[in-house]
């Protein structure tokens, strides 16, 4: 997927991009370190922000956690990361104010609500609406304009089938954002059809597909366990403080994720950018398992 996403998506790769070097200066703005790595990480999630509009809240969680865990509560070192946010989300909010007389349109967060309404992605469960639930739906124009039409018509939906909808919103859209293949796509791993490609023909890339398909839930589930294994208590940890700090800060990004994409459409390809982080997170449990056994093989081998 970070392979051929570069063939069809205009926003993708900058954002993955932007992303990781945000979770990098993250991983450099510790206490100690001069305040120029605070304004930094603001202005790189300035960035994600203007590429995906999803992850500006993640700055008010971010702000929390620095305060909460003790990790930065110099304010002025805080301030640096609204400041640095500030300096690249301005000038897009007052161009939107003055040419479109609002900071922000607020028809998309009710189409991104109306798309990820449907469970399973399918209008009554038809799968031949896949993906594309609201083409099909007689009420999705008047709806798509309003976030409260939406709200509204989403609420008497639910109050019907309350059982349905309850598992789509708790779990299926969790599943569904994290899956594998692309649902309104050509493939599991191409958007538009696609003619020739070295994983059609070349048995490396074939198999390198096949085999990251295969493991696939294994690696998100493990993920999901990481994102959660890190708030832990600090004594069942065998990391120093500081890194665990780090990635319970990355595990919010994740979290902040699930929910904003269990709010509104829950598309897979929308994960492939998290997905060097949900990887990495995936490798945290492992990690774990395997000092663990090491540690007590040795303990518990008698000295020669």
């Amino acid at each position: 997927h970070l392979v051929t996403m570069n063939l069809h998506f205009l926003t993708e790769p900058l954002f993955t991009f932007l992303l990781l070097l945000f979770v990098f200066t993250l991983s450099r703005a510790r206490p100690e370190r001069r305040a120029g790595y605070f304004l930094a990480l603001g202005v790189v999630l300035g960035l994600a922000t203007l590429t995906r509009p999803w992850i500006q809240g993640y700055l008010f969680v971010l702000v929390a956690w620095f305060v909460l865990s003790s990790w930065q509560r110099d304010w002025k070192k805080l301030s640096l990361v609204v400041v640095g946010v500030a300096l690249l989300l301005s000038p897009w909010l007052i161009r939107n104010e003055v040419t479109l007389g609002f900071p922000a349109d607020p028809s998309l967060s009710g189409r991104s609500i109306l798309h990820g309404m449907y469970p399973d992605m399918m209008f009554e469960g038809n799968k031949e609406t896949l993906g594309y639930a609201y083409e099909h739906d007689p009420m999705a124009p008047q709806l798509e304009a309003s976030a409260a039409a939406t709200i509204s018509e989403l609420r008497r939906r639910a109050a019907a089938e309350p059982a349905t909808y309850l598992q789509w919103y708790l779990g299926g859209k969790t599943k569904t954002v994290l899956s594998w293949g692309f649902i309104a796509g050509a493939d599991a791993i191409f958007v538009y059809p696609v003619g020739n490609s070295p994983y059609f023909r070349l048995p490396s890339f074939y198999l390198s597909s096949y085999y990251l398909e295969q493991v696939h839930g294994i690696l998100m589930a493990l993920a999901l366990l990481g994102t959660l294994a890190v708030w832990l208590p600090r004594r069942f940890h065998i990391i120093d403080d500081s890194p665990l700090l780090f990635l319970r800060a990355v595990s919010l990004l994740v979290l902040y994720f699930l929910v904003m994409h269990s709010i509104g459409a829950p598309y897979p390809r929308y994960s492939v950018p998290m997905r060097p982080i949900l990887y990495g997170l995936a490798l945290y449990p492992l990690h774990w398992l395997i000092v663990l056994g090491w540690r007590h093989f040795r303990h518990g081998t008698p000295a020669r």
